[in-house]
């Protein structure tokens, strides 16, 4: 009996999410399976896959062959066919094992990889692609971004190198929009954060516990748009069904995705890093050069997600951002402790400092 035939009545469909065990590939996976009428393929570079022993959904799925995990080479088309081959939906996450210094990799990961998702799904008769792409694509690490929209054109040069390859293979993905069959559209988040973050919360304590995020140089008012992982998540699973039943027109676009909460850059950071014990400074203008403060102390970000709640029918489900940064900051901080018992005070303290926040609302 295959596999189709065990879900028959609930009339699954099979999709495959590339780079399924990365942050939003596994939040993307246990979303799609908890829904219930998804054939799960993950897909990754890795070339086993190895479960922790909190993703019982996970391994519920693979053992009733609801999921299945593939080993995935985006530089080698055959090999992506392979993966592909009967699925009706893609979901392109956040490439894994990239190298910032390392421009041949990355473009053969990020942009060539593109080209070979696509020219694959043109094969296999993939009907709808759905890119994660970010809103740092339209930002040029210049010019403010207030009240952004998706007429944001490309700049002409972009904040930096990933940047600018993510834009690449945002377009290279919406060129190809009904062609063969094939719907795409491209979604924008801003600074992702939430459970089983490895790179944002880490990076900013990181640097915190060496001496680097802990003060607020300028003025402190540069807004920044955040955007917690679920939402990213739920914004996919919008697209996806907007691209099936086709009500609306969001076939070969790209949309912003936010918390629709702009927030003060280094209140956020503050929050974090209060949270996790370590005490903020200012440092005021007249201490920098003016070409440092210039950078650093812009409105970077000011992103209006209308189109995608108006054509996606796009809601963020968890909004607050102070209620959701203490969520993912505690379960980020559990983590640690499970890695080392350095962590334990740390913990205790933003449990605290958690306590003290919620008293005082």
């Amino acid at each position: 009996m295959t596999v189709d035939d065990r879900f028959a009545h609930l009339n699954p469909k099979t999709c495959v999410v590339v780079g399924g065990r990365g942050f939003l590939g596994r939040s993307l996976v246990l979303r799609l399976l908890k829904l219930g009428n998804w054939i799960v393929r993950i897909a990754d570079s890795a070339h086993s896959l190895q479960l922790h022993h909190s993703e019982s959904t996970l391994a519920q799925a693979l053992s009733s062959a609801r999921a299945s995990y593939f080993h995935i080479d985006l530089t080698d088309k055959c090999n992506i066919v392979k993966v592909l081959g009967g699925s009706s939906v893609v979901f392109f996450m956040d490439v894994a094992g990239v190298d910032v210094n390392d421009f041949y990799t990355c473009y053969r990961l990020i942009v060539q990889g593109a080209k070979n998702v696509i020219s694959a799904c043109r094969e296999c008769r993939v009907k709808r692609l759905i890119y994660n792409s970010s809103a740092d694509v339209v930002f040029d690490g210049l010019h403010d971004i207030r009240d952004g929209d998706e007429s944001l054109a490309y700049p002409w040069k972009t904040d930096n190198m990933l940047s600018d390859l993510k834009a690449q293979a945002e377009s290279l993905i919406l060129s190809v929009n009904d062609i063969d069959g094939l719907l795409t559209c491209s979604l924008r988040p801003s600074n992702v954060f939430g459970p089983g973050d490895t790179e944002f919360v880490p990076y900013f304590l990181k640097s915190a516990r060496y001496g680097f995020a802990k003060f607020i140089i300028g003025t402190g008012d540069n807004l920044s748009d955040f955007t917690f992982s679920e939402n990213v998540t739920h914004a996919h699973i919008c697209a996806e069904e907007a691209l099936n039943f086709q009500t609306v027109s969001v076939a070969g676009k790209a949309f912003f995705i936010t918390n629709n909460e702009p927030i003060e850059f280094w209140e956020f950071l503050s929050l974090l890093l209060e949270g996790l014990g370590y005490r903020r400074f200012s440092l005021p203008y007249e201490d920098l050069p003016v070409k440092d403060v210039d950078k650093i102390d812009r409105h970077r970000y000011g992103i209006v997600d209308m189109s995608s709640r108006t054509l996606l029918q796009y809601e963020s489900e968890i909004d607050g951002m102070v209620d959701v940064l203490f969520t993912s900051l505690k379960e980020f901080m559990i983590y640690l402790m499970r890695i080392s018992p350095v962590f334990k005070s740390r913990l205790l303290r933003y449990h605290d400092n958690f306590q003290r926040y919620e008293k005082n609302g």
